[in-house]
């Protein structure tokens, strides 16, 4: 818990942002709403989760496409909602409009990461955004995702997620379509960060457990981390 208190307290005393990676999975199942609650409880103002399409056009928070119960294995984007109620799993799979309920509801800001590359997922999880009237910032490793966001919805923020050895998206950022960068904790990350300070963009890190390389990314001017550590 020290270790918590520090980081909590480094957040407070500066614009350092930290996003609470998947809810408080180290002490709740990563991607359910008992983590996202204690994230919340635990003081995040900002939560990052992972959200995928069923069958039935129904946006279900989980990182992996496929979900897995102790004696099956389920596809997502092949099932329905019903499908996953059914299932004998030690966990609920929620949906992204009670995510975003309870983000609104403790004025919490959402990053909404689309999985899937199907371009009618966006419009669902932008609908969601608005319904539940909450605080949101679209991201994905699927840029074209960013681009059709910013057409329909221009003042929901988003954030290009680059993989680790992948260049800034700049003909989006050119088109306004990128407000901030995710990168991987590795050897590009400060490079990448030079890069996008010549455009203006505020650049983040995935995924940074350790208090001292917090300190250090901070120092280097990073805007803040994606952490397990809620």
């Amino acid at each position: 818990m020290a270790l918590f208190f520090g980081i909590l307290a480094m957040s407070e005393t500066s614009s350092w942002r930290l996003i609470a990676h998947r809810g408080a999975p180290r002490r709740y199942r990563e991607n359910t709403l008992p983590s996202f609650a204690q994230a919340i409880a635990q003081g995040a103002q900002y939560v990052e989760l992972d959200v995928h399409l069923t069958r039935d056009g129904q946006l279900v928070v989980h990182h992996d496409p496929v979900v897995r119960s102790p004696t099956q294995e389920v596809v997502i984007a092949q099932s329905t909602l019903p499908d996953f109620q059914a299932l004998n799993m030690p966990f609920v799979l929620p949906t992204l409009t009670e995510i975003l309920n309870l983000c609104a509801l403790h004025h919490t800001q959402c990053y909404v990461e689309i999985k899937p590359t199907t371009p009618s997922i966006v419009e669902l999880v932008l609908a969601d955004i608005e319904r539940t009237n909450a605080l949101a910032i679209v991201s994905s490793f699927h840029h074209p995702h960013l681009e059709r966001s910013k057409k329909l919805a221009p003042h929901i923020p988003t954030m290009a997620l680059l993989e680790w050895d992948q260049g800034l998206p700049v003909e989006l950022i050119a088109q306004n379509c990128v407000d901030e960068l995710g990168v991987g904790d590795n050897l590009l990350a400060l490079e990448k960060k030079h890069h996008a300070d010549t455009l203006g963009l505020p650049v983040f890190v995935y995924t940074v457990n350790d208090a001292q390389k917090m300190e250090q990314l901070r120092a280097q001017g990073f805007t803040g981390v994606f952490t397990d550590t809620f």
